[in-house]
């Protein structure tokens, strides 16, 4: 059965920057120099903020890392034993829902061949980086939380792949490998999960030539599924894009037309039928 029920034309000729749902990573804290700490994103938890200095270009860059901050901005340390080797290095930084726990991914290494994805949870009273995940050849992740797992793309051997770590028993399980993809190309962008954590939506696209599987995904998490749900254009005209969720059964998506014009849809979800994962 397919996964939606319907699909309807919200608006034409939108702003998206009124319906996205991501946290605004733009948000700079009073008190930090930003060129201080090359800040590459800024997260609030419950009792303290992550700024995170994201890149490294080589080993004579040495911002790269994640620092704690209790909420008044007073320092509270910096996130110890992250894997920096390897070459260049990227980071991300994540608060779960009740903002306790960071998720820090940290993705390293020159070429796909060198390079590698790791995964890691730190708390404040707990900064050491303390590793859940590794993929070896992994390139291009992104990840987000979902409950008490952390859902991971990358790139790896050739596919996209999305996987599901359970930060409790730190057990992996692959939820889709989606197609070829094009070395050194971005294609998972990022992770859309709906508020109740049942689903996962995230567009895939190349950047240098259009592919036939370009186009909106959606996972749903219990049983393990990953169904295309939109195509793009094979002539380009247009391309889509996740926008967010309005509740858990409601996505909303836009297509961008003639390279310019976004318009909103909303896509009604059909619940699932729990199964067990794959």
């Amino acid at each position: 059965m397919p996964p939606l029920s319907r699909v309807e034309l919200v608006e034409a000729g939108v702003d998206l920057a009124k319906f996205y749902t991501h946290p605004d990573p733009g948000i700079v804290p009073s008190g930090l120099v930003p060129h201080e700490y090359e800040i590459w994103q800024v997260r609030k938890g419950a009792a303290y903020w992550s700024v995170t200095a994201g890149t490294r270009s080589d080993e004579r860059h040495s911002r790269a890392g994640v620092w704690l901050f209790h909420a008044d901005w007073r320092p509270a340390g910096r996130v110890t034993k992250l894997p920096l080797e390897g070459g260049p290095v990227s980071i991300w930084a994540e608060w779960d829902r009740p903002g306790q726990e960071l998720a820090v991914l940290v993705w390293s290494g020159g070429s796909p061949r060198e390079s590698i994805v790791r995964l890691g949870l730190v708390t404040p009273a707990r900064p050491d980086f303390a590793q859940i995940l590794s993929l070896p050849g992994g390139s291009w992740p992104s990840f987000a939380w979902v409950d008490h797992s952390i859902v991971v793309a990358a790139t790896r051997s050739g596919l996209d792949l999305v996987v599901l770590v359970n930060t409790t028993t730190r057990e992996a399980h692959q939820l889709c490998a989606v197609r070829e993809s094009l070395p050194q190309q971005t294609t998972i962008s990022s992770l859309w999960p709906s508020p109740d954590g049942a689903r996962v939506a995230f567009d895939l696209s190349d950047v240098a030539a259009y592919r036939p599987r370009n186009g909106l995904f959606l996972i749903e998490v219990s049983a393990g599924t990953c169904v295309q749900i939109t195509y793009d254009d094979s002539a380009q005209t247009y391309t889509h894009t996740v926008v967010g969720w309005q509740g858990s059964d409601i996505l909303l998506f836009a297509r961008m037309v003639n390279g310019g014009r976004y318009d909103l849809y909303r896509a009604i979800v059909r619940r699932a039928t729990a199964g067990t994962p794959r």
